[in-house]
């Protein structure tokens, strides 16, 4: 390049103006392919829209150079090593129409090893210059407008936005840090498309972007309303129907007993909630105490008396919150096999939820205590409540509750979701109490 620039980001050019471009092409061989592309070579009267300055015909070469793209290459043999230079000369790009250009640079080598870079050149008059939105930046009912001031002004910088569509434009005032512009729109449609401008005083950019808002995703059956029994393990799933939710049943049920039922008793709407009731599986007094307990997930396997769990179901939305409607009532531990909640202890009742970008389901296996970790390094937001004492709901009933979800990165997205409720916190560790029992309805997730 004449002046160092950075080829991932744009050259700015005022119409008519511009220097000399060079992109330099090393390899540590011989060189094969050197080839560039603009969609828009042939509306500057070019007559291909690519040129492989290796093996094009010399009359190609002859019209591309007369426009003022060219290249030079060098082939050190006793090194074997290749550099090539690629040219766009000053003539060239002030001859460039307002508009964006994008060449495409490709090389091959004699290995077949290969690389492809992008240079963007945009020549506008405007004092501004719309930039695409980080994917991060897009959310259900929000999202970060991105712009850049091309050149100084003393004019007032916003931005235009309006759904796809619309005639409307809604105008928002833009932050400026350097010459990066920014604004947050808020009180978006989920899933919908909109189209944005960046402008100065009156002059809006050339360029109009447009993003699609997050899905603001449900839950399935968070209402509980939908069961059967295919065996002896009550499931949280119409016959028929998709499984989202599993529970420990499919253990428990081994011993004919559900930790995890519907239930009329207590409820916020329809005419179940789902009630998670610690209790002891077992004949005899041989067992084990199993916790009353629902996630997103499936329930796998057992290995003896121990779970095998897989826990996360696909999701790719970002909320806020989980909401919800839950009662406790807790236990005195009865059975503990962890010094961190010992018999004669009253027990402890959690919900959470977390949203990470796992690339499968998370392995519960509880034999070898291998089991959730909220500090996973995968974990993109995390919330949890815990519940200590009985709840005091409406004539007791279920008790309104939130959990907000804890950002620990904003630019990455959400691949599976994990929501887990448990009567026993510890129960898997084989420790709580058989009288600790949780109710819960409604669960509803919050976008923001």
């Amino acid at each position: 390049v004449g002046d160092k620039f950075d080829i991932t980001q744009p050259l700015y050019y005022e119409t008519n103006s511009g220097k000399e471009a060079a992109i330099w092409v090393n390899a540590a061989t011989k060189l094969k392919n050197v080839k560039l592309s603009c969609e828009k070579f042939p509306s500057l009267g070019l007559s291909a829209d690519s040129i492989d300055f290796l093996s094009a015909p010399e009359d190609i070469i002859t019209e591309f150079q007369v426009k003022g793209i060219g290249a030079k290459h060098i082939y050190q043999e006793d090194k074997d090593l290749s550099n090539a230079k690629i040219t766009l000369s000053e003539n060239f790009v002030k001859s460039l129409p307002d508009g964006e250009y994008i060449f495409t640079i490709k090389a091959v080598d004699t290995n077949e090893k290969e690389n492809t870079q992008v240079l963007t050149i945009v020549v506008s008059d405007a004092i501004v210059v719309t930039e695409a939105p980080a994917r991060s930046g897009i959310w259900a009912k929000k999202a970060t407008l991105s712009g850049t001031l091309v050149k100084e002004t003393s004019e007032t910088l916003s931005f235009q936005y309006r759904k796809s569509g619309s005639q409307e434009w809604i105008s928002v005032p833009a932050v400026l840090s350097g010459t990066s512009m920014s604004a947050e729109v808020t009180q978006l449609e989920p899933g919908t498309t909109y189209e944005y401008q960046a402008v100065a005083g009156t002059q809006a950019s050339v360029k109009t972007i447009t993003f699609t808002t997050e899905e603001a995703t449900t839950l399935p059956n968070s209402s509980f309303e939908d069961w059967h029994t295919p065996d002896k393990a009550m499931v949280i799933y119409p016959q028929g129907g998709e499984m989202f939710w599993d529970s420990g049943n499919h253990g428990s049920a081994t011993m004919n007993k559900n930790v995890t039922t519907p239930d009329e008793t207590y409820k916020h709407s329809g005419k179940y909630s789902v009630k998670l009731q610690s209790q002891f599986v077992g004949i005899m007094g041989i067992g084990k105490f199993a916790a009353g307990n629902l996630f997103t997930g499936q329930f796998i396997g057992r290995d003896g008396t121990n779970g095998i769990l897989d826990f996360g179901r696909t999701f790719t939305s970002r909320p806020s919150k989980l909401r919800g409607y839950i009662k406790y009532t807790p236990g005195t531990v009865d059975y503990s096999e962890t010094d961190a909640l010992t018999n004669g202890a009253t027990d402890i009742g959690i919900v959470y939820i977390a949203l990470g970008d796992w690339d499968a389901p998370v392995r519960i296996t509880t034999k070898d205590k291998n089991l959730f970790d909220k500090n996973d390094e995968k974990i993109i937001a995390y919330g949890e409540q815990e519940l200590t004492t009985q709840t005091q709901g409406q004539d007791g009933g279920l008790l309104e509750f939130e959990i907000p979800l804890d950002y620990r990165s904003l630019t990455r997205i959400p691949s599976y979701i994990v929501i887990v409720a448990s009567a026993s916190k510890y129960g898997d560790y084989f420790t709580g109490s058989t009288g600790s029992t949780m109710w819960l309805d409604d669960l509803e997730l919050i976008y923001e």
